[in-house]
């Protein structure tokens, strides 16, 4: 137990002045996990594989892979390491897109607001790196609308549509980076209600 306190107080970031940052809550939203026939995982066993890097407090919510977590570690350093521990559950294709509460709640949902969830599906999607969008909003990509780009990308895509686009292959092909898509209401719940 002391040997892991240790370890985790040695990966802390410090402020550049020598001083240890305390942790701070970090979502990690895996790309690719329980989707499909594919990539099939306990949760329970997600959590404890990312508990066994060392990170404080380290809790799922739904089986879409929304980790959260503390640390003191930098976005990358984060999504590397879980990213190899996925790799060791024998998930194949996975991604860890990183965020601080903080980015997800400065999320503003007020964009969906001409998109009402009663005909449009309103998604929250994360990318490995950050992306330039420089078109004018809303932009339409293969039907579905971006409304908003920030800590993530914000879009509807309307119910009716019968067979949905693959939003996250739209995304990859038009930003070439990789991506994972969250429902607007998910997001906002696991802010509000574990990522504390």
């Amino acid at each position: 137990m002391a040997a892991a306190i240790a370890a985790r107080a040695a990966r802390r970031m410090d402020n550049g002045d020598g001083d240890r940052l305390d942790p701070v809550p970090i979502a990690a939203f895996l790309r690719a996990v329980n989707v499909g026939k594919h990539n099939r995982v306990r949760m329970a066993d997600v959590r404890d594989a990312i508990a066994g890097l060392g990170y404080d407090d380290v809790r799922t919510y739904l089986p879409t892979g929304n980790v959260a977590l503390r640390t003191s570690e930098d976005a990358e350093t984060i999504a590397t390491r879980i990213k190899a521990v996925l790799v060791g559950l024998d998930l194949r294709d996975v991604d860890v897109m990183v965020r601080r509460r903080s980015e997800l709640q400065a999320l503003d949902g007020g964009v969906f607001q001409p998109y009402p969830a009663e005909g449009f599906r309103q998604m929250v999607i994360f990318t490995r790196r950050p992306v330039a969008i420089d078109d004018d909003l809303p932009l339409d990509v293969g039907g579905v609308t971006v409304v908003a780009n920030n800590a993530a990308i914000l879009a509807v895509l309307p119910r009716h549509v019968e067979r949905p686009v693959n939003v996250n292959a739209l995304i990859e092909k038009r930003w070439q980076t990789r991506a994972t898509t969250r429902w607007w209401n998910v997001v906002q719940d696991f802010t509000r209600d574990i990522l504390t």
